[in-house]
């Protein structure tokens, strides 16, 4: 492998400053180290119902279970229609809402209202019992459906319901429940309501801060209801600095697939105005309240369910999760306590014991920004890692290498210096990272396999296999020190906070596999009779037109399937479900590991490049060798889309990678004994025929 000095002083250079970054991200995570449980107050009215027991006795009992906090959402109108005290009903004459209900509810919907309207309305009692309050066309809201033909031809659409913006303007916290809730022991949280057309935001928001000061309540962060962040529209500079000056974080509940957030309005520009003082938080879905039986052997007790918990605590940077109870199969809420106990008694102790998390009053992470010169130079060492790779590939005079290098650095500097699209920037670098490094580490492996297969060696089967875990220690190395690099580029708490995420995950999966196979046929063409490494031109053509056996294009589909697999297989939102036992082995390894190894790093591409090496040795099957290449290429891209799930600690990449390799060395010494017994089983074949 060709390695021009230049380019790895760049590359060493680039290296160490990106090393630098990296300790600044893990000083980072260490402090943010623990979290919380809360409940939401009228999940907790529907369990009491079920569980026939009074609300408060409801509370004491989870927060003996381990829980901090319950959140208590805005009253409006239509909230209220929950209300057993209140009884309220709505109606409309024309666009006027006709409230009916009992009069102490009329009272505080009257003084909600009018605390925080931006416009003021007539509102009007009929009778102790009824109050209608001026409505305009702009409060109108409707649903309507489709309305077709017997044969299915788009008629129009009907009107099935309509409603006003005034039943969903936040009217104030009711004190009977902040009472009852503070009486618990628990902490309590308020989550306001804001609809910009119909609240005034300054209003809005002071009658918040109003309400937490009123009560004498602790509030540590603040989880918005609704659609939108009070003052979301005209005053949201005022609530970023009352929040910041309060020491109020902002709450962001992750969205069901595991992926950003429930979309806000308003939420990431005020993170961004408070310099991201924010806490991810984790919703109870119903789908993950349904798993209390999980259908798989020591899961029927709600154990999926918290290692819900457990997996966005440690590996997505939840904070906070918002509990709700767990459902049965026959959609019962579970109502006896000790297994909630038990089960929140298994969470503390594996977050503590394992990772050092504890529960405790949750706190934001401290910002962090890497410096633009700090990433200048990380870009500038990762272009020198693709022209390595290039010199590898491609025949260049030493002289060309070194001018593209130069002039491709030089437009960096100046890109970084002048501050422009800095953020997209570095995404690009981001990607060329995860890219170029598993590619090189591949090109590496093709070298010392090229160099084996030159050589007359005769190894043993033992030696033959050492040298193969060697050579995959050394892969796994160069694609870590593009791991390095990739957190430079993304060394920002947007990322850490995945307010911002990194979108280019399935192409850094795949571009490594093609580059493998380009690499290969740089160093082994297709008929070559010299030893040159570069790519040839005419050897594509030959390649291309060449005929291809009815085994090759099995190979080739069978190898193509896998690559779609992988791809469908990554990702929250894949929608291809692993069988059951993969589930509890999974499960199992998550539970006595740290960091769960993934399957196809330690069941493939790892033990899959140890074979390849001990194949090299014993010059057989030579012609699988570019699938062993391109499989090898799955393990080290591997690397890289670890690191590319970036809201991930640092240390749990690190683990994960460790312990990949660790059950490598098993899984790759079955693959050599196999293949070993196997060339054995081919020679007395041969030999007796």
């Amino acid at each position: 492998m060709r390695v021009e000095r230049i380019l790895a002083i760049f590359l060493a250079l680039g290296l160490i400053v990106s090393s630098f970054i990296l300790f600044d991200r893990m000083k980072v995570e260490n402090g943010y180290k623990t979290y919380e449980l809360t409940l939401d107050y009228n999940e907790m009215l529907r369990y009491s119902s079920e569980a026939e027991q009074d609300m408060e006795k409801s509370l004491k009992d989870f927060k003996e279970a381990g829980v901090a906090s319950v959140n208590i959402g805005e009253a409006t109108i239509n909230s209220l229609k929950m209300n057993e005290d209140f009884k309220i009903r709505t109606s409309f004459e024309g666009y006027d809402l006709v409230i009916a209900g009992e009069n102490e509810g009329l009272k505080f919907i009257e003084a909600g209202l009018k605390q925080v309207l931006k416009e003021s309305r007539k509102m009007t009692y009929r009778d102790d019992n009824t109050l209608v309050i001026e409505g305009k066309p702009k409060d109108m809201a409707f649903d309507s459906t489709v309305v077709r033909d017997f044969v299915g031809n788009k008629i129009g659409a009907s009107t099935i319901g309509q409603a006003s913006k005034l039943e969903y303007t936040g009217l104030g916290f009711l004190e009977d429940e902040i009472k009852l809730a503070k009486a618990s022991g628990l902490n309590v949280l308020l989550r306001p309501v804001y609809i910009a057309d119909t609240q005034d935001a300054k209003k809005s928001i002071d009658r918040f801060i109003d309400s937490i000061d009123k009560n004498n309540l602790k509030q540590t962060y603040v989880i918005f209801a609704g659609e939108q962040v009070i003052g979301s529209d005209e005053e949201l500079d005022y609530l970023a600095k009352t929040l910041y000056d309060r020491n109020i974080s902002v709450g962001m509940i992750e969205a069901s697939v595991q992926r950003e957030h429930l979309e806000t309005i308003g939420l990431q520009p005020l993170v961004e105005k408070m310099d991201y003082k924010a806490i991810r938080a984790f919703t109870t879905w119903q789908f993950i309240q349904k798993r209390f039986d999980y259908g798989i052997p020591m899961h029927h007790n709600g154990e999926e369910i918290v290692n819900t918990f457990y997996r966005a605590i440690t590996e997505r940077n939840i904070r906070i999760i918002y509990f709700k109870p767990f459902i049965m199969p026959n959609s019962k809420a579970v109502t006896d306590m000790k297994i909630y106990k038990d089960r929140l008694d298994d969470l503390q102790e594996r977050l503590s014991k394992t990772h050092d998390i504890k529960p405790g009053e949750v706190q934001p992470m401290q910002p962090l920004r890497a410096r633009r010169s700090m990433q200048m130079i990380a870009a500038i060492g990762t272009l020198a890692a693709a022209f390595i790779m290039l010199e590898n590939i491609i025949k260049l005079k030493r002289k060309h290498l070194l001018l593209g290098f130069m002039v491709s650095a030089i437009l960096t500097g100046g890109i970084y210096a002048a501050n422009i699209k800095l953020d997209l920037v570095n995404k690009l670098f981001g990607l060329l990272a995860t890219i170029v490094f598993p590619s090189l580490a591949i090109i590496c492996v093709l070298a010392i396999i090229k160099d084996i297969l030159a050589k007359d060696q005769k190894v043993k089967t033992f030696q033959a296999y050492a040298r193969g875990l060697i050579v995959l220690v050394l892969a796994i190395a160069i694609s870590l020190i593009g791991a390095i690099y990739e957190v430079a580029f993304f060394a920002q708490s947007k990322y850490l906070l995945e307010l911002d995420i990194f979108k280019g995950v399935k192409l850094s999966q795949v571009a490594p596999l093609a580059i493998a196979l380009v690499a290969y046929m740089a160093y082994f063409g297709y008929s070559r009779k010299d030893k040159d490494n570069y790519l040839r031109v005419n050897e594509i053509k030959e390649f291309l037109l060449g005929n291809i056996k009815i085994w090759q294009a099995l190979i080739v589909g069978v190898l193509l399937g896998a690559v779609a697999l992988l791809l469908l297989r990554s990702g929250h939102e894949s929608n291809v479900e692993p069988s059951s036992i993969e589930l509890l082995v999974r499960n199992m390894l998550e539970l006595f590991l740290p960091a769960r190894p993934r399957n196809k790093a330690f069941l493939l591409g790892y033990p899959a490049l140890i074979l390849f090496v001990f194949l090299a040795f014993r010059k057989r099957f030579i012609w699988s060798f570019p699938a062993f290449a391109l499989v090898a290429a799955i393990g080290q891209s591997n690397i890289l889309n670890t690191f590319s799930h970036i809201r991930t600690p640092i240390y749990i990449s690190y683990l994960r990678v460790s312990y990949e390799l660790a059950i490598a060395v098993i899984t790759g010494a079955i693959f050599v004994l196999c293949a070993d017994l196997f060339i054995k089983f081919l020679e007395k074949v041969k030999k007796n025929a």
